[in-house]
């Protein structure tokens, strides 16, 4: 083995670094902790995309007329339905959406779009209407299958007889009750009984 002359002789110097302890504690530590840190970080989400552009509301509203007028009402209900979930805020395709309800014979679905619209605009006349005559409807419907089922009595049909008398001043009108009409008796019928 080949040996330097100094390191022969021992008088080589030794080469090494040594940090103080009260230096060397932090540094490990905080080495380590940023060592450790790195590994524990969830990965990097990726980049959020782009949600698909709404279509304006004016050409969803053409979409929903162009699917009624064609006869497609479920289709422009359901047109109808998407636009109203893109834009919740406005009252035309929440009345849009009850006047198609009404016309399906639904009038259940349309009273509860119309009233989406009415709690946008409470002037809404058109939304009134509907309301109120979608309602009607389900009224007469109703009451039309207790009759059926025999249960129009009691204290169910003393409240509809009471809300008829408040829907009559509510139309400022007065409808006669309907009493059965007596059987037509012929004047040769009346002498009979008269002679007993």
């Amino acid at each position: 083995m080949l040996l330097s002359p100094l390191a022969r002789s021992g008088k080589a110097r030794q080469l090494s670094f040594t940090l103080p302890y009260w230096l060397a504690t932090p540094v490990v530590w905080i080495s380590t902790t940023c060592l450790l840190a790195g590994c524990a970080l969830p990965p990097a989400a990726p980049e959020p995309q782009a949600a698909p552009a709404l279509a304006p509301l004016g050409t969803q509203l053409m979409q929903v007329d162009a699917a009624d007028s064609a006869g497609q009402l479920d289709q422009a209900v359901l047109l109808a339905q998407k636009a109203s979930a893109d834009y919740p805020g406005e009252k035309i395709i929440w009345l849009r959406l009850a006047q198609l309800r009404y016309k399906q014979a639904r009038y259940g679905e349309a009273v509860v779009a119309a009233q989406e619209a009415l709690w946008r605009d409470p002037t809404d006349r058109i939304a009134s209407s509907i309301v109120a005559i979608s309602g009607l409807r389900l009224a007469s419907r109703a009451v039309a299958d207790l009759r059926t089922q025999n249960a129009l009595n009691g204290p169910v049909k003393l409240e509809a007889q009471e809300q008829l008398r408040s829907l009559q001043d509510g139309l400022g009108v007065s409808f006669q009750p309907i009493t059965p009409a007596e059987p037509a008796v012929s004047p040769a019928t009346r002498s009979r009984t008269r002679r007993r």
